[in-house]
């Protein structure tokens, strides 16, 4: 399969590029072991002080995964 960078993807071809990885049982496998991974479920705040600094690059890693669920729960007709 040849694949344009992705600059070029129009949005329908990523939508279907993500519901082509992730839409396997390995790929919503490892789907959720992000979820888990990067606190899409869980606080990212722990008990003693907040550290700034971390709490920045854990949202970093939740953004990324909620975009990724985000585009494999919408539906093909949202890309014209």
């Amino acid at each position: 399969m040849n694949i344009a960078p992705p600059t070029q993807l129009s949005q329908k071809q990523r939508w279907a590029l993500y519901q082509q990885v992730f839409g396997t049982p390995e790929g919503e496998a490892v789907l959720e072991d992000m979820q888990m991974a990067h606190y899409v479920y869980s606080s990212m705040i722990g008990r003693g002080p907040v550290d700034p600094l971390r709490l920045a690059m854990q949202e970093g890693e939740r953004n990324a995964v909620l975009r990724i669920m985000a585009i494999l729960e919408s539906k093909e007709s949202d890309y014209v």
